[in-house]
């Protein structure tokens, strides 16, 4: 029965085979924490610009001012992703966290100063802009790197815990020190990740290729038709179609994040609860992170990639539905888990598939989803809250735990096989 299956799963995620060339890879490792450490600057400099736009202009100009600077950042990915993949950077991750440090500096240089707070919103614009190059980066570096399932199960395991002391970190430098304090920790914080990564570079194709197990570098490399210089002999790689359809799905997982977003402080407020409730109700979505990280990864090597895509629809289905029953503050908590660990899950699948299928085109492919994730977070968020609003709660849990599992559930390991470069096993 699936549901005993789901048990099975679940129960055996602590027993996920642990692959040793991911965990006897120094430079894998060096990434890995490298990235956790942007990821808890990242989130906690976020919650602290909200934080200043809401005590200068309120929730208007903090919706605003996300708005802002969501939207630059957005338009900029793709094309960042694209500079950094063509331009042959062999140390991409040290000169991406290295501007965002830049730009981190001006931005605590503009706080510290008490200029305008427009001024700040620029320099703030500056530093979201500049995280763009991150992801995609660090993605491109773990394709040559290890394993691709323990690189993504330690890759979910690190924003995971990012996502839940990253705003923790933030509160309570805010509340002892001051706003300020946060964006002078995440210098700090992208300068060590910028050390870190210093001799973390791409392993060339011909050891690739060497290495036992490792696929064919004419079997990673082949591009697609429509992805080819016209001219001869300098043919580059394209996205392929299965990459694409891996991205919808994906996109729809930001799309819930952005929902349970906007909902946590109406769920908050009918428990009773005060601010900090919607505090505690996202930090339980954040701990689900991190235990999605390592149900994705059993799935996965259990069962296949499409299958953990299914799971974890299904659990967010579950969830997002349970948020719409009173079951108390526990009840809700444990609903945004499920969220949570449903997203993670479908994320770890989906990270695992563009890598199978985007070949020598990864950090192309994770540029593009760097700016899907920020529109359709943008769009959840904003739909969500017009949503209960106008016509309650129950409504928009439905839509979106019905929006995930469309996306989710069609997707075959056969489709996706078919439509990638060279025909690569995803299963």
């Amino acid at each position: 029965m699936p549901g005993s299956r789901l048990g099975r799963t679940v129960a055996s995620m602590s027993r996920a085979p642990v692959d040793r060339r991911l965990a006897d890879d120094p430079a894998a490792r060096r990434a890995v924490i490298a990235l956790g450490l942007f990821s808890l600057a990242e989130q906690a400099v976020w919650v602290t610009v909200l934080v200043i736009a809401h005590r200068s202009g309120g929730v208007a100009e903090a919706g605003t001012v996300s708005a802002a600077l969501m939207l630059p950042a957005a338009v900029v990915a793709p094309f960042a992703a694209r500079e950094v993949h063509d331009s042959g950077l062999r140390h991409p991750l040290p000169a991406s966290y290295a501007m965002q440090t830049g730009a981190l500096v001006l931005a605590t240089a503009t706080l510290a100063l008490g200029l305008d707070p427009i001024v700040f919103y620029l320099s703030a614009a500056m530093v979201t802009v500049t995280v763009v190059f991150s992801r995609p980066a660090h993605h491109a570096v773990l394709a040559r790197h290890g394993s691709t399932v323990a690189a993504t199960v330690a890759t979910g395991v690190a924003t995971g815990a990012a996502q839940l002391g990253g705003p923790l970190l933030a509160a309570g430098l805010i509340a002892v020190v001051g706003p300020t304090s946060v964006f002078a920790v995440a210098t700090c914080l992208l300068a060590a990740a910028a050390l870190l990564t210093l001799r973390v570079e791409p392993v060339d194709d011909d050891q690739r290729s060497r290495e036992p197990g490792s696929p064919r570098p004419d079997r990673v490399l082949r591009p697609v038709r429509s992805g080819c210089d016209p001219r001869p002999g300098l043919a580059r790689p394209g996205i392929a179609r299965g990459s694409l359809a891996v991205l919808g799905v994906l996109g729809m997982v930001t799309l819930v994040l952005g929902t349970i977003e906007s909902i946590a402080t109406e769920v908050s407020w009918r428990l009773g609860s005060t601010g900090s409730g919607t505090g505690v109700l996202l930090g339980a979505a954040g701990a689900g992170l991190l235990v999605g990280a390592r149900l994705g990864g059993a799935v996965v090597a259990r069962r296949g990639v499409c299958p953990a895509l299914r799971v974890g629809a299904v659990l967010v289905a579950l969830g997002l539905l349970g948020l719409g029953v009173p079951l108390g503050r526990a009840g809700a908590a444990a609903a945004f888990a499920l969220v949570g660990a449903g997203m993670q899950t479908v994320t770890v699948g989906g990270w695992v598939l563009l890598h199978r299928t985007a070949g020598a085109a990864t950090g192309r492919v994770f540029g593009l989803l760097e700016s899907l994730q920020l529109v359709t977070n943008a769009i959840g968020a904003g739909l969500a809250g017009v949503g209960v609003a106008h016509w309650g709660v129950w409504p928009v849990l439905v839509t979106a735990s019905a929006a995930l599992p469309m996306a989710a559930l069609p997707l075959s390991a056969a489709r996706v096989h078919r439509l990638a470069p060279g025909g690569v096993q995803v299963a």
